[in-house]
C-alpha cells in the first residue's frame, strides 16, 4: 500500500507541479540540469527539492528521537505524521489550485509537502523497522529482484546472501508503485488537483491496518519512572550500588504469558576462595538470581 502511494504521490507530483519528482529526488537535479544545459527555464523546486528532503529527514529523526518510542509504535507514531503531511498537501492542492500554474509558488509549495511525505515514508523504514526494504524508492527494489531472478535462475550457488530481499518482496514493492503510477494517470486527467485525496486516503486506511500488522521488534525502551511493582533491594555502604530495582514484566507475545521474578534468596552464593580480593561484605551483597 506504501508503495501504490508513492507511485500516486510521484506521478501526481511530476504532471501537475511543473515536472518535479517527489519521490526520485535525485532525478530533479537531472532534470534541472538538462533544461539549463537547453537554455530553458526550470522550475526552482526541483534544485530545492534536495535540501528540503534532507529537511525534512532531519525533522522526522528528531520527532523520532523525541518520541523515545521503538519499532512498531514508532512506525505508528511516523504513519501518521506521514497521513498529515498528505492530508495538508490535499488541502494546499484543493485551495490553491497548483495545477493551474506549475511554475508558481503553490505548485513549489504543495511539491515541497509532497518531498516531506515522500521522506517520512522513507525514514519510517529506516528508523522504525530496520532492514525493511524502501517502498519510495524504487531503484534498489529493481535492482533486487533482478539479482534475485537472476540466482533463482542459476544452477550454480546463489551469490546473494540467504538474508537477502526475496524476488516476490521486491517484485511486489515494484508492482504497486506501478499501480499507483497508472491509477493516478487515469485519475488526474479528470480529478486534477483532487487526485491529492487518493494517497491521502490510502494513508489513513495505512493507519488502521498498522494495528494489526506484526512489525520487527525494535529495542526497548526503559522506563522513565519508578514501576509500581518496584522494590528497591537495601546495600550496604561502601559499595557504589545504592539501590537496585527489580521490575516484573510480562511479554505479550501471543500465549506465552510468564512473569518473571527477581530474589535474593536462593541465589547462586559467590564463593571468596574463587574471587580473591573481595571481602565477605562485598560477597553478600553481590550475590544474585538471574532470571
Amino acid at each position: 500500500m506504501l508503495s501504490i502511494i508513492a507511485g500516486m504521490v510521484d506521478f501526481t507530483g511530476f504532471s501537475t507541479l511543473g515536472h518535479v519528482f517527489t519521490a526520485h529526488v535525485t532525478g530533479n537535479i537531472v532534470l534541472a540540469a538538462a533544461v539549463a544545459l537547453d537554455g530553458g527555464s526550470f522550475h526552482w523546486a526541483q534544485l530545492s527539492v534536495m535540501p528540503v528532503f534532507m529537511l525534512a529527514l532531519a525533522s522526522v529523526w528528531l520527532i523520532a528521537r523525541a518520541s523515545r518510542r521503538h519499532g512498531a509504535s514508532l512506525a505508528r507514531l511516523l504513519l501518521l505524521v506521514h497521513f498529515l503531511l498528505l492530508a495538508a498537501l490535499l488541502i494546499v492542492g484543493v485551495i490553491t489550485r497548483p495545477s493551474a500554474d506549475p511554475l508558481g509558488l503553490p505548485a513549489g509549495a504543495a511539491a515541497m509537502i509532497a518531498v516531506s511525505a515522500m521522506a517520512c515514508q522513507y525514514a519510517l523504514f529506516r528508523l522504525a523497522l530496520p532492514g525493511a526494504i524502501s517502498t519510495a524508492v524504487m531503484t534498489g527494489n529493481l535492482a533486487n529482484a533482478v539479482f534475485s531472478a537472476m540466482d533463482l535462475a542459476s544452477a550454480c550457488h546463489p551469490l546473494l546472501a540467504r538474508d537477502s530481499t526475496p524476488l516476490n518482496r521486491s517484485f511486489g514493492r515494484l508492482l504497486g508503485f506501478l499501480t499507483g503510477c497508472i491509477v493516478a494517470a487515469v485519475v488526474v486527467p479528470f480529478a486534477g488537483d483532487w487526485t491529492w485525496s487518493l494517497p491521502a486516503g490510502l494513508a489513513a486506511i495505512a493507519i488502521a491496518l498498522a494495528c494489526d500488522v506484526s512489525f520487527a521488534p525494535g529495542p526497548v525502551t526503559p522506563p522513565r519512572g519508578p514501576s509500581p511493582t518496584a522494590r528497591t533491594l537495601p546495600v550496604t555502604s561502601g559499595t557504589r550500588l545504592q539501590s537496585e530495582k527489580v521490575v516484573r514484566a510480562e511479554p505479550r507475545i501471543g500465549a506465552l504469558r510468564s512473569q518473571a521474578h527477581v530474589s535474593l534468596s536462593g541465589a547462586p552464593s559467590v564463593s571468596r576462595r574463587h574471587t580473591p580480593g573481595l571481602t565477605p561484605a562485598t560477597v553478600e551483597n553481590t550475590r544474585v538470581k538471574w532470571l
